[in-house]
């Protein structure tokens, strides 16, 4: 079974968004929300509005990658996961059917799809010729929007999920892991289109310096390269600051 699962903190807005996207999805499916609300209303919303099955879980605020294991631990073994952060809304109902076909019956245990930033129809990624393999998401060639990625209650639990000690970027760390694990099934269309009010795109310079630790993390980058690469990075994002200041 398919189970949508998103994290909640105090925007029932965007999580009923994201839900409103999914309810005419003709898939069985599930939807499993963790919240740190301080309030019930989005419990109240789901209990009153929406006919999908649902389970509910309220947790202490610990951070969206406790959540988020909280939701694969709820779940079983056989189930396919896919994460939303709320906002994010379905983009293609075919090309999401075809991605959940693909894991259900040929043989992968997890793959993704396109995604668009606020449906923007330059901002999609990744392009279906990129290489999709670890080196290329390391040089930043291949880009995998977690929202666009399915994968196997039982990978997740095997892999440790989320490892918490990031803020920012456990995604990319476990994007990392998936590959070093197994190749991916890529389905060249746009699944979900993106939200982009999420902590990375808010917070660079943290996602950066995050996102260097992640590859050193996974034998990426020595020490002495996480510098180097921390410096382009952060250059680059400065000289495109100054050139929309000067242009606009």
């Amino acid at each position: 079974m398919l189970k949508v699962c998103l994290v909640s903190y105090n925007n029932p807005d965007y999580v009923i968004a994201t839900i409103d996207s999914i309810v005419k999805l003709e898939i069985d499916l599930e939807i499993v929300i963790v919240d740190s609300s301080t309030n019930l209303v989005i419990l109240e919303y789901l209990n009153r509005d929406v006919k999908l099955p649902f389970r509910y879980y309220w947790e202490p605020k610990q951070g969206i990658y406790h959540a988020m294991n909280t939701a694969w631990r709820n779940c079983n073994s056989s189930d396919i996961i896919w994460y939303l952060n709320p906002g994010d809304r379905l983009f293609s109902s075919g090309a999401l059917c075809s991605l959940v076909s693909k894991i259900e019956n040929s043989g992968y245990v997890w793959g993704f799809g396109q995604a668009v930033i606020e449906g923007d129809k330059y901002e999609v990624f990744p392009e279906s010729q990129t290489k999709i393999d670890v080196e290329s998401l390391n040089s930043g060639e291949l880009r995998i929007s977690h929202q666009a990625i399915l994968v196997k209650q039982h990978v997740l639990k095997g892999l440790g999920g989320f490892q918490e000690n990031y803020l920012i970027t456990a995604d990319l760390d476990l994007e990392f892991k998936l590959l070093n694990l197994s190749i991916p099934y890529f389905e060249k269309n746009i699944i979900i289109n993106v939200n982009t009010e999420g902590v990375s795109y808010n917070r660079v310079v943290k996602t950066l310096v995050e996102s260097a630790k992640v590859r050193k993390d996974n034998g990426l980058l020595t020490q002495l390269q996480v510098f180097h690469w921390l410096s382009s990075k952060l250059t680059k994002k400065v000289l495109l600051h100054l050139k929309m200041k000067w242009f606009s």
